[in-house]
């Protein structure tokens, strides 16, 4: 817990976030999508729409004690450490007689003020000691830590899903979290059924001894979930009093996972979501992995992000902490670079989407066609603007478009690797590379060509919809026989995506594609075999036997050498 408050929304949308990965924050997105460079450390912020933020947390825990306060007993327990905690406020004196202690908290003068001093001393006042009490009283009874941050009636928001996401992409291997909350564990079970193999998540030291996953989730400041499970070997790992904090970089019991987050942060750049890093334990672990392995200015991307719109005097010491002296004489130049501009919701939204097109782009330009560079980035951009047009669409309600995101792709991807789309209800994630795009055109397991020129069929509606030619809508994931999407142009056409000619036998077979319907069109991404061919007239296009359409990727694009040539290629060779 160590962010200060929850996370504003100050007009900054996903859409905007895209358009600055595309120009002044390009290195900075690659370096995550395409090289998955950077380790993400975690704070509160990141869950401040599903659990308290650290204000409301301290008015709890106030009423916690003015609760059991004994008006009759001028001596009591909770009225000292009430006591106590307002002079850690600092407030002035003329406010502090103000307060009657005995009445309710809600009816006491200028407790805006009080709350929001505290909030940075956070750390401070869960350490204030209540008599006869153990010394996590405040943390475990004061603010219910099981219970708030514990619970198993909490659900993952965009954020954790995107995470989700990301990780099962590629492109997140390393997580430092100092949140309490199960719900990044949480969002990855959903998505895949089960954290193993997936997520390594490292409480203790003995954690490190666990088969490796895709992405080790260190949580340095513990876990309620298992604290709620085992509290013998979880509770004191919950850190969140000043003495915890300032004696976490030299207890033996820390050696193991200190010197992991140090390797992490000497070798591999860092995006800080939802974090104040206010704590000490922090940056001591920011200057030790600076003297282990300095960086130096100018590099590109920046050596460390912060997911804001401005910076404070606590990022400003992470800079410092990881530049040093060079932080000192370009501090200006550093600052700007590390800024990203957004929050959490919309930062990691926008990584996601930019993700995929990101794969997408690339795998167009593994494929081995005589395009040239005009072409490639008509393409590219035919695939930008439909993920535009997709960020746009983003309500207030960002989780339901991630489920939704989720559920189309995975039927998409589904149908067209398998022939046959997830189980009714799958709520699981279909990665489109299990890698980072630079690693994944290099595996040999990987059919990049039929991914390419998947990603062609994508870029080609996409064109033809800024073009005006037709309109589309994805599909319902509850309803696949209806196609992937829809195109609506002189006619509605039902879309359906496939790999090769023996998927969409086995989609026929399953009975979710009907050849003899006119408004289906099946896209092939490889060429359609002789043997296949349902009319001796073309390998693609309307057939002579059926009245659904057939089109091949890989037919239209050897045929055609430029951009307008493929959508009109493909247009016709559609009936669209």
């Amino acid at each position: 817990m160590t962010d200060n408050s929850q996370e504003r929304e100050l007009g900054v949308k996903t859409r905007d976030v895209l358009d600055s990965f595309d120009d002044k924050l390009a290195s900075f997105a690659s370096a995550v999508a395409r090289q998955a460079e950077y380790v993400f450390w975690l704070g509160s912020g990141l869950s401040a729409s599903v659990v308290p933020c650290v204000s409301e947390l301290l008015i709890r825990l106030l009423t916690f004690l003015q609760e059991r306060l004994d008006r009759s007993d001028e001596g009591c327990r909770f009225r000292k450490a009430l006591d106590e905690i307002i002079e850690i406020s600092g407030i002035p004196q003329e406010t502090r007689n103000g307060i009657d202690l005995t009445a309710a908290v809600e009816s006491w003068p200028d407790l805006d003020d009080i709350v929001q001093r505290l909030v940075s001393k956070y750390s401070k006042v869960l350490g204030v000691l209540v008599d006869n009490e153990e010394p996590d009283f405040l943390v475990w009874e004061g603010i219910d830590v099981v219970q708030t941050y514990g619970s198993s009636d909490l659900e993952p928001a965009a954020e954790h899903l995107c995470l989700a996401i990301l990780l099962l992409e590629g492109t997140v291997r390393s997580v430092a979290s100092a949140n309490w909350d199960g719900l990044i564990e949480s969002a990855v079970e959903r998505l895949t059924g089960d954290t193993e193999g997936h997520l390594r998540v490292v409480i203790l030291p003995e954690d490190f001894k666990k088969p490796e996953a895709r992405c080790d989730l260190i949580k340095f400041h513990g876990c309620a979930v298992k604290a709620a499970e085992d509290q013998d070997a979880y509770r004191s790992r919950l850190i969140a009093r000043q003495s915890q904090i300032y004696g976490w970089t030299t207890e033996p019991q820390h050696v193991v996972t200190r010197t992991r987050l140090e390797d992490w942060t000497a070798t591999k750049k860092i995006l800080m979501v939802g974090l104040s890093a206010q704590d000490s334990n922090i940056h001591t672990i920011l200057n030790q992995a600076r003297q282990n392995l300095s960086q130096d200015w100018p590099v590109d991307p920046p050596a460390v992000v912060f997911a804001l719109e401005s910076l404070d005097s606590d990022q400003q010491g992470v800079l410092n902490s990881i530049y040093g002296e060079s932080y000192l004489l370009n501090h200006q130049e550093i600052e700007k670079t590390a800024l990203l501009g957004a929050y959490a919701q919309p930062l990691l939204l926008g990584l996601v989407l930019f993700t995929l097109t990101d794969k997408l782009c690339s795998l167009i330009g593994e494929l081995h066609q005589d395009w040239d560079t005009a072409t490639l980035r008509t393409l590219e951009d035919g695939l930008r603007n439909l993920r535009d047009s997709v960020a746009s669409i983003i309500d207030d309600d960002a989780t339901v478009f991630v489920d939704s995101l989720i559920a189309t792709t995975g039927m998409a991807l589904s149908m067209f690797r398998y022939g046959s789309p997830p189980c009714a209800g799958s709520r699981h994630y279909q990665p489109l590379t299990a890698q980072p795009i630079a690693k994944a055109v290099l595996d040999p397991n990987i059919d990049i060509d039929e991914l390419g020129f998947l990603a062609v069929a994508v870029s080609l509606l996409g064109m033809g919809a800024a073009q005006g030619l037709w309109r589309l809508t994805a599909g319902d994931a509850h309803q696949p026989d209806n196609g992937v999407c829809t195109v609506e142009s002189a006619h509605e056409s039902r879309v359906f995506f496939v790999r090769d000619s023996g998927v969409l036998s086995r989609l026929e077979k399953n009975g979710h594609v009907n050849m003899t319907d006119p408004s289906v069109v099946v896209v092939h991404a490889k060429e359609i075999p002789e043997q296949q061919v349902r009319s001796p007239r073309v390998r693609y296009g309307r057939t002579g036997r059926y009245p659904a359409r057939e089109v091949a990727i890989e037919t239209v694009a050897g045929a055609s050498t430029d951009a307008n040539g493929l959508l009109t290629s493909f247009r016709q060779s559609a009936d669209l």
